[in-house]
């Protein structure tokens, strides 16, 4: 088959909260699906919290904070957080999202932290890569 574009490396600094966002979205037009990782720079988690992402979409917890995807970090690259890779299907089009942190495990969604200001906005093209808004 055809080879599969290379990785765009999308970046957007926020200011929000010294909160820093890098988007990896990989479109393979023959799979019909996008790779997406979040790379997300935040200092603002205490011990036992983890960086959360959620979304409109399913693959990204339809905005259920039980369901977010979570993003790991270690001593050795905090305050770098990084989720594992969703797929998507590449016309799923645009999609909604924010950053929250809660507890590492996930069980007390009523007491996640939310990320301020209007949701983000992820365009999902179909076989190309994205673009964050």
């Amino acid at each position: 088959g055809a080879p599969f574009p290379t990785p765009r490396q999308l970046t957007e600094q926020l200011l929000v909260d010294g909160l820093g966002l890098r988007l990896c979205l990989d479109c393979g037009s023959m799979s019909g699906t996008c790779a997406l990782t979040f790379q997300i720079e935040c200092v603002a988690t205490k011990p036992g919290e983890a960086v959360f992402v959620v979304g409109s979409a399913p693959e990204i917890g339809a905005w259920d904070p039980s369901k977010a995807v979570p993003c790991l970090t270690s001593a050795k690259v905090f305050p770098n957080w990084t989720s594992q890779t969703v797929t998507l299907p590449a016309k799923t089009g645009n999609i909604e999202f924010k950053v929250l942190v809660q507890a590492a495990d996930g069980k007390k969604p009523a007491s996640a932290r939310w990320e301020g200001g209007p949701n983000r906005c992820l365009s999902i093209p179909e076989g190309k890569g994205g673009l964050v808004q």
